[in-house]
């Protein structure tokens, strides 16, 4: 009788290959993520070295404030870079992101009347590609700066809602109340503004050219003023808001017709109108002529024809008419002299309102040749080919 394979044989046959059934497959090992790889961190921009050498005033100055500088800048080596230490007017810059981030550090690191040393170093004035070709080879650049004004342009501030109020369909709040009456609609006022966007920097602004604007109260140009302006008093101080098409007609496609401006505005005075002088110029041949045609006669007596005098501005009161008696333009109607730019003028009253001796009043007959000659002013109703008769008085040249 054949005897039977024992257990621990039949166990190892069991186990041999071929002598089983298949399995089913491991599952195959995932293989190990890769190394994630070490990002070094942006350097940080090498520092700015800002030096007082003499003493400024005041607060340093802040975003928005437009400061007048004069500087002299130089390479590694000593070279003058860019020499700007004589500028007359000085350099007027705009304290804010839109300028190189050195300049906007440094000069928040300054205050009115100082002089400072910066050294700049190379790295921050711009990628190499761009840099000019005379800082090649400079670690640094030295900037002697002097700080001769600066212009504190209002900071922004958002509307509390807690104490606005409706005034002419605009939300306000009343900074200052100012005192006496509110202008009537045909008085001049001489105001500031500044207009903020929504990101709080300014659109606009009267204080950048530190000069206050004045217009007739209800007909500044500029809907949200004209609206805003006859319910202030002199001394006012308004914040309100308004959209971009309350605004200047240019802002709507630039800021978009939904944009929020936030304004301040301070209203400075309020002047009526002057009695508008009486239309009875003095005949022709009454008055001297010069070679150019331009009849100048000054109350009391007549000018000398000297050449006319040097000046960009005169301020004069003045009053233009045409041989007819039609008004074209006067300061009369807005209670003050005008300062008036010479260069845009027709040449006859650039020589007219120069041939007036100093504090004298007096006429001037301007032909059309030099006045507005054949095309006219129609802005202003002048037909073409047409006299100017003048009656103004001068108060101050050479501005």
């Amino acid at each position: 009788m054949p005897r039977l394979p024992s257990l621990l044989l039949l166990a190892a046959l069991a186990a041999a290959p071929g002598c089983s059934k298949p399995g089913p497959s491991p599952a195959p090992t995932p293989p190990a993520p890769a190394p994630t790889p070490t990002v070094a961190p942006p350097a940080a921009p090498a520092a700015l070295q800002v030096r007082e050498t003499t003493a400024g005033s005041g607060e340093p100055l802040r975003r928005g404030d437009h400061a007048k500088v004069r500087y002299l800048a130089r390479t590694g080596d000593g070279r003058v870079f860019e020499d700007r230490s004589a500028q007359e007017p000085p350099v007027q810059m705009v304290v804010g992101p839109q300028m190189p981030p050195w300049w906007e550090e440094g000069l928040q690191a300054m205050r009115p009347g100082g002089h400072y040393r910066v050294e700049v170093p190379i790295e921050r004035m711009g990628p190499a590609a761009r840099r000019p070709a005379a800082l090649q080879g400079s670690a640094v650049v030295t900037y002697d700066v002097q700080v001769v004004g600066a212009i504190r342009m209002p900071r922004f501030s958002p509307l509390d809602p807690g104490k606005s109020r409706d005034e002419a369909g605009f939300p306000t709040e009343v900074l200052a109340a100012g005192t006496g009456e509110p202008p009537a609609a045909t008085h001049w006022c001489t105001f500031h503004f500044v207009a903020f966007g929504e990101n709080g920097g300014v659109v606009d602004s009267t204080y950048a050219v530190e000069k206050p604007m004045r217009a007739p109260a209800a007909a500044t140009g500029v809907p949200f003023l004209s609206a805003i302006l006859p319910r202030m008093r002199p001394g006012a101080t308004f914040r309100c808001t308004s959209p971009a098409t309350a605004g200047h007609s240019r802002w709507p496609a630039i800021l978009g017709a939904t944009h929020t401006i936030t304004w301040q505005v301070e209203l400075l005075a309020v002047t009526p109108p002057l009695p508008l002088p009486a239309f009875t110029p003095p005949a022709a041949e009454t008055m001297l002529a010069s070679a150019s045609g331009v009849r100048v006669l000054v109350d009391g007596g007549q000018p000398e024809l000297v050449p006319p005098a040097d000046g960009k501005r005169v301020e004069v009161h003045f009053a233009c008419w045409l041989a007819d008696g039609t008004l074209v333009d006067s300061s009369f109607a807005s209670g003050l002299p005008s300062e008036l730019a010479l260069a845009p003028l027709p040449g006859g009253l650039r020589e007219g309102f120069n041939r007036l001796p100093l504090g004298k009043a007096g006429w001037l007959r301007i032909p059309a040749a030099q006045g507005y000659g054949d095309a006219g002013l129609p802005a202003r109703r002048v037909p073409p080919g047409a006299e100017l008769i003048v009656r103004a008085e001068l108060l101050r040249r050479g501005l």
